[in-house]
């Protein structure tokens, strides 16, 4: 079996598993998408295969984002304010966040955001 083709069968069951509405807000990242990118057939196939699927999230502008990890079963919520956390406490998130968000303005709102949900655990 050829690189992309494991690579497709490596992100369809996360893809399908995730469902339509979360798959709208998220993008696939990092090793298990580089073969897509590639247009060379014979480089494609030396491109190295990941074992993990990497993947990111929409989070600015989604208000219902706290609900829906409220809602979640206490061991993903529990997981997932604990994530949130660790980035918070991260040196260089501040850097990380200011540099990606497309609005500067809307960085107070993505922080409280950010900071119900560190706060769900």
């Amino acid at each position: 079996m050829d690189v992309p083709q494991q690579m497709l069968e490596m992100l369809l069951p996360v893809a399908e598993a995730l469902g339509e509405e979360l798959l709208a807000h998220v993008a696939f990242v990092g090793g298990s998408t580089t073969a897509f990118l590639v247009t060379d057939p014979i480089t494609r196939q030396a491109v190295r295969f990941t074992e993990d699927v990497d993947l990111i999230f929409h989070v600015d502008g989604r208000e219902e984002l706290a609900g829906e990890v409220m809602a979640a079963t206490p061991d993903v919520r529990e997981y997932i304010a604990a994530q949130f956390q660790a980035l918070l406490e991260h040196p260089e998130f501040d850097y990380a966040i200011q540099g990606n968000l497309q609005d500067n303005n809307r960085a107070e709102l993505f922080y409280q955001r950010w900071e119900q949900i560190s706060g769900l655990n």
